[in-house]
């Protein structure tokens, strides 16, 4: 999925958005939580930069 992020100082971004269904479970979850955690490690210009996450 695509979306719009407009930063602190106004510009708007282009960023990949990623979700979980509505009726995952713990281990989904916890797969999620663990990809993040690796993402945000990455600095590659072939790898997309993880700008943040979002939990509702």
């Amino acid at each position: 999925m695509q979306g719009l992020y407009t930063d602190s100082s106004g510009e708007t971004v282009t960023v990949a958005v990623k979700t979980l269904k509505d009726n995952f479970n713990q281990d989904a979850q916890t797969d999620f939580e663990r990809e993040v955690e690796i993402m945000s490690s990455f600095s590659h210009e072939n790898i997309l930069k993880l700008e943040g996450i979002v939990v509702k």
